[in-house]
């Protein structure tokens, strides 16, 4: 018996053409298995070139190629047919009809490599006595033995070309084969045993180590849920706690109100139960009054005329308006400041959440942008400010745009107007914007620009000739790019040891501080900077009692974000995008 996985089929190792199994099999453009052979004389005796099974049309012959993976699982279900002697069942079987017997068939114990056929054991018996058969090669049984036949050479396919991978008969090693390598199919069988048993010991290690990977992502995800939902419920509960906070608070606010009005309302009572009282006794004395002026008896008048010089003079404090003891624009002021204080925190927290997200999918060798949660960040802002280019003070080798937010060195002088504000040997711009007191910021896209300067300088350094030196003392606060080195020029200069030169520049002012920074908006690092810059100079004047000049109080000089783009000159033909 030979044993073999019942989700088998012969079925699938049958060629549709020649009925038998595959002989050379080679796949089709639409996926259809095909003996090499069959599928040429198919093409060969038909108009077109076509697909026997899905009538698919190709465009002439394809290419084909003998599948050797199909081919070696052919050979393995082949194989899975055999049983020798010391092979013991499978509790699975199928039977190999013993092809000698009439009727039904006994199932065949053996089979003969020589007369390709297989024999129950009646059968079998002329080739355990007879001479004439003792030469034959039996095996266990197999379930088509014409497969091992070569059917170019009709002898048995004992050999396996390692050439061609693919098993071969011994006229073929002296015909196609003759310079391959060849070694019995015994042989080649053993290999692919033992590399079957380490493909196998493989892709248990890995399916091993992808069941794994599946349980810890499922906990991983069990796990994530679980905090998640924590950090929901406390997220509630801190929230809860402060709605609850504030009601409170209202509610206090609002009690307390009630308490000042109440209390208000009672001293005006009181007032205006002696108001009350105070009138009618007028109104009795006014009467009283009306009488006597009436009368004209005059010893009447003098024995009644009334005494009230305390009541005349009696002052009454009384509370035309109560005043609220609480100024709204005061509260709302306060609870503006609260609002924002909320929001800005609130956005603080949903970036770093944003951030989280963005850190596990972004390259690690690139620091992700905090935003709204880092310094750069609170500078920008608080402190932004828009910078367009002056052109009037371009040197005439740089392009300024129309909108006046890019430059560019041309590498050639223009013909344009001179004046005094323009720079006419070094290649600076200015901005139009001066600032002489508070904080601002400003981002300078750098992209593509080998060698450059940024920076701020005072109004009053010299725009012409070779008369500007840019040294702090001079009035220059700058970060250049240099041959591919970047360089803060202080006195002396400073070389900085940057990873990577940076595309885009923030730099920060601090006017009354004196400070001049410049970051790296990407990595969002401190580059450099500047402190203790004198932005203000003292201007002498004499007095008039005499001849020593007096240091008068600093006054205070406009400064201006100053720029020098890449020159084109030299680059050749090559382009150079504009410092924006």
């Amino acid at each position: 018996m030979a044993s073999i996985n019942t989700s088998l089929s012969t079925e699938h190792f049958l060629c549709s053409i020649c009925l038998e199994f595959f002989t050379e099999p080679v796949s089709t453009p639409c996926g259809h298995n095909y003996c090499k052979g069959c599928i040429r004389t198919y093409w060969t005796t038909n108009t077109v070139s076509d697909c026997p099974l899905c009538k698919e049309i190709f465009h002439g012959a394809p290419e084909l190629r003998v599948n050797t993976e199909f081919r070696d699982m052919l050979e393995l279900f082949n194989e899975a047919f055999v049983v020798d002697d010391e092979s013991t069942t499978s509790p699975i079987t199928v039977e190999v009809p013993c092809d000698l017997c009439p009727g039904t068939a006994c199932p065949a114990v053996k089979s003969c490599l020589v007369c390709l056929a297989s024999y129950c054991s009646v059968h079998l018996e002329p080739h355990r006595t007879a001479q004439a058969f003792k030469w034959h090669q039996l095996t266990g049984p197999i379930i088509s033995l014409k497969n091992r036949l070569c059917k170019k050479h009709k002898r048995i396919r004992e050999y396996f070309c390692q050439d061609d991978q693919s098993c071969v008969c011994s006229v073929c090693l002296t015909d196609d084969h003759m310079l391959h390598k060849a070694v019995s199919v015994q042989e080649e069988y053993e290999k692919k045993k033992d590399e079957l048993r380490d493909l196998k010991k493989q892709v248990e290690d890995v399916l091993t180590e992808e069941v794994t990977m599946e349980d810890t992502i499922k906990q991983s995800v069990v796990k994530s849920r679980e905090k998640m939902e924590r950090t929901k419920r406390e997220t509630s509960r801190v929230f809860d706690a402060l709605v609850t906070l504030i009601e409170l608070r209202k509610g206090k606010l609002i009690d307390s109100l009630e308490e000042k009005q109440k209390a208000a309302e009672q001293k005006a009572e009181a007032q205006l139960r002696q108001l009350r009282s105070d009138i009618d006794e007028h109104k009795e004395l006014m009467a009283k009054l009306e009488e006597l002026s009436n009368t004209e008896d005059n010893f009447k008048v003098l024995q009644e005329f009334p005494s009230v010089p305390g009541l005349l003079n009696t002052d009454y404090s009384v509370v035309h308006h109560i005043q609220s003891p609480l100024n709204l624009d005061t509260l709302r002021s306060l609870m503006s400041k609260m609002k924002d204080k909320l929001n800005e925190e609130m956005d603080d927290v949903m970036s770093e959440i944003a951030c989280a997200d963005k850190a596990n999918s972004e390259d690690q060798t690139r620091p992700p942008k905090k935003a709204f949660s880092d310094e750069l960040e609170k500078i920008k802002k608080s402190c932004a400010v828009k910078v367009t280019l002056d052109p009037y003070t371009a040197h005439p080798c740089l392009l300024v745009s129309e909108n006046g937010r890019k430059v560019c060195d041309v590498g050639r002088k223009r013909k344009i107007s001179n004046n005094s504000t323009r720079f006419d040997f070094f290649h600076f711009v200015f901005a139009k914007e001066g600032f002489s007191s508070g904080r601002f910021y400003f981002e300078v896209t750098l992209k593509e620009q080998r060698d450059w300067e940024i920076g701020v300088a005072r109004e009053s350094i010299s725009k012409k000739g070779l008369n500007l030196s840019l040294s702090p003392e001079n009035g220059c606060w700058t970060l250049g790019s240099y041959w591919g080195f970047c360089q803060a020029n202080a006195n002396p200069p400073v070389s900085l040891s940057l990873q990577k030169e940076p595309e885009s520049i923030g730099v920060f002012v601090d006017y009354d501080e004196g400070m001049v920074s410049f970051y790296d908006v990407d990595t969002r690092a401190l580059i450099y900077s500047f402190v203790r810059c004198a932005f203000t100079v003292s201007e002498p004047h004499e007095r008039h009692s005499s001849k020593r000049p007096y240091i008068g109080t600093p006054a205070k000089m406009m400064i201006y974000p100053m720029f020098r783009p890449s020159s084109k000159a030299g680059s050749g033909h090559l382009e150079i995008a504009p410092l924006i």
